[in-house]
């Protein structure tokens, strides 16, 4: 069973700022997201992290913050592909414009089937997806993980050790380089210890 779950979520990478896609278009972190990778790392360091179960996402701006977190806790973490952000398709890649020529219109109520691009994936099929890796997760017998992901993937991933169901569709809006940490309590209750905690730039 998983009783601490510590979420990082990566610097601000390249594609926040040279106007290109999210999702799998696999950019690096840009200084300013280092520097803010560097801050949440020393933020961790002085926690009591000692034995924890240490996971990224293997795109690239999860798996540079995972190393300057690495670095600074002596430890190295396993690269997952299942804690990759929402697939977007055939809009990996493109910069935004380009994208928006073939977004599909969003619908007029949450909808969890809707996909956002052809090849996509959908709410659904990710929150398929996160419930199976922090079920993988589970399977490794760390009890308390530190885990460098997404921000829509890690919503989905926090709600499903919460127990929430997809619907409603509750959005936790994750900053980045933010840490987001829960944990059982003595009561056996879930718990949200800090949610979106930014430590600046350094």
């Amino acid at each position: 069973m998983i009783r601490r779950l510590i979420f990082v979520r990566h610097g601000e990478s390249e594609h926040h700022v040279n106007g290109m896609t999210g999702g799998w278009t696999d950019t690096p972190l840009t200084d300013r997201g280092r520097r803010q990778a560097a801050a949440t790392a020393r933020h961790l360091a002085a926690l009591d992290l000692s034995g924890i179960g240490f996971f990224t996402s293997d795109l690239l701006r999860a798996s540079q913050t995972a190393e300057i977190i690495g670095d600074q806790l002596g430890r190295q973490p396993v690269s997952l592909n299942a804690l990759r952000e929402v697939n977007n398709g055939e809009a990996t890649g493109l910069t935004v414009a380009e994208a928006k020529r073939i977004e599909r219109p969003h619908p007029a109520v949450y909808d969890p089937d809707w996909t956002a691009y052809p090849g996509g994936e959908s709410m659904k099929v990710l929150d398929a997806r996160m419930r199976a890796a922090l079920a993988e997760l589970a399977d490794t017998g760390h009890a308390e993980l530190l885990v460098v992901g997404h921000g829509f993937s890690g919503t989905l991933l926090l709600k499903a050790w919460l127990g929430l169901p997809i619907q409603p569709y509750i959005a936790f809006n994750l900053s980045p380089a933010s840490v987001t940490e829960f944990h059982i309590n003595e009561f056996s209750e879930p718990c949200i210890e800090r949610l979106n905690a930014t430590f600046g730039e350094g």
